[in-house]
């Protein structure tokens, strides 16, 4: 009769038994992946650089990570449909192999990432930080570079919250520098118009310099504003920890993104894809920073900006310092206004009508008020 104790290690050693044989299994290189023979990566690149059939080389896989598998882009549609079939085995067989270069790869869009082109480490580094006192600590830079070992658990159970992270302090950063651009530029200054002759005199520098131009339709055209001002960090602080203010700033940029402001002003399926993409990001970006508000610190704002001061603005530093005076003869200021049609900042004045409209309301009143004709429909 087997006694308790004998069971027990006779048990012992049948589990020593699988545990060892699954080892061995797991460790053992794979020959065959999905019916596709699998060979040296070396083998693959050689085999790829003939020229040949390139429907041999579905029939193999290489056993490392190769990042243009193929040369040639060939017009068979039956061919890239097999392609498309072959790359998704390939990628299959890198994740369960967990190969380590594929993994470095993986980590490419991670905001912890040391090669990754921050635009701002200043505001990375302070909502990073706010964030270490929702989550744990999370140091940049990351020293595992390798998804498949990553210690924030990025890539598991369809967990990638520092991959979202990075996506949406780029729309946040961008859209911040857009305020401060536009705080900083066509904010300051100011355009009387006459929209009968299509005309206008733009003052700028505090109205210390003009210029005039003949076509005021297509100046506005290209014209914006910043619904809220972004001097400054304190301006940056208000805006990140208010989430109506951080809503209108996204907002902003996302419709110059739609409207190809950067490009040639005109919309494209492209940048109105884009820019619905963003605003499918908005709400999840408005309720993150509404969580991190009370973390986040005037003090870990930086310069984000990295605007260099302008010759004048060093001039009347300089100016201020030594008690000279501005050599530019005295001017009126011409004080902006509120928008008639929305009661927003508006700096664009009408000389007929004597007043205000912002670059949302311009083409409504020109129309309206001085039978402006635009080739599109005004909306």
């Amino acid at each position: 009769m087997v006694t308790l104790e004998t069971a027990i290690k006779q048990g012992i050693k049948i589990l020593e038994t699988i545990t060892e044989t699954k080892f061995k299994d797991s460790t053992k290189p794979i020959r065959v992946w999905k019916g596709r023979k699998v060979i040296p990566a070396e083998k693959w690149k050689s085999m790829r650089n003939k020229k040949g059939d390139q429907y041999q080389l579905l029939r193999y896989i290489p056993d490392d990570l190769v990042q243009f598998p193929f040369i040639t882009n060939a017009d068979n549609k039956a061919l890239e449909i097999k392609k498309d079939k072959w790359f998704k085995d390939f990628l299959e067989f890198l994740e369960h192999t967990k190969n380590e270069a594929y993994g470095r790869m993986r980590c490419a869009g991670c905001i912890l990432q040391s090669n990754n082109d921050n635009k701002s480490a200043s505001f990375r580094d302070a909502i990073l930080k706010a964030c270490s006192e929702h989550e744990g600590e999370i140091t940049y830079p990351c020293t595992v570079e390798n998804i498949f070992e990553c210690p924030h658990k990025q890539g598991e159970n369809n967990h990638f919250g520092l991959f979202w992270l990075k996506e949406i302090l780029e729309i946040v950063y961008d859209a911040l520098y857009f305020a401060n651009v536009k705080t900083t530029g066509d904010n300051e200054i100011i355009i009387q118009t006459d929209f009968e002759n299509n005309s206008a005199i733009i003052y700028e520098d505090q109205c210390r310099s003009s210029y005039k131009t003949n076509d005021i339709a297509s100046w506005l055209n290209r014209f914006r504003l910043s619904r809220v001002l972004v001097n400054n960090m304190k301006d940056t602080y208000d805006v990140l920890t208010n989430s109506t203010k951080l809503d209108l700033v996204i907002e902003q940029y996302i419709e110059s993104v739609e409207d190809n402001y950067y490009h040639d002003g005109k919309k494209t399926p492209e940048s109105e894809k884009k820019a619905e993409s963003m605003r499918q990001q908005k709400k999840g970006i408005l309720h993150f920073f509404t969580q991190i508000k009370d973390s986040i610190k005037l003090e870990d704002l930086h310069n984000i900006y990295n605007r260099g001061k302008t010759a004048r603005e060093i001039d009347r530093e300089i100016q201020t310092a030594t008690g000279q005076k501005d050599d530019q003869p005295e001017t009126k200021i011409i004080n902006p206004g509120s928008c008639t049609s929305c009661g927003h900042f508006a700096n664009i004045n009408c000389i007929k009508c004597n007043i205000w409209v912002c670059d949302r309301h311009w083409k409504e009143h020109g129309v309206s008020k001085h039978n402006m004709k635009f080739e599109e429909q005004i909306t």
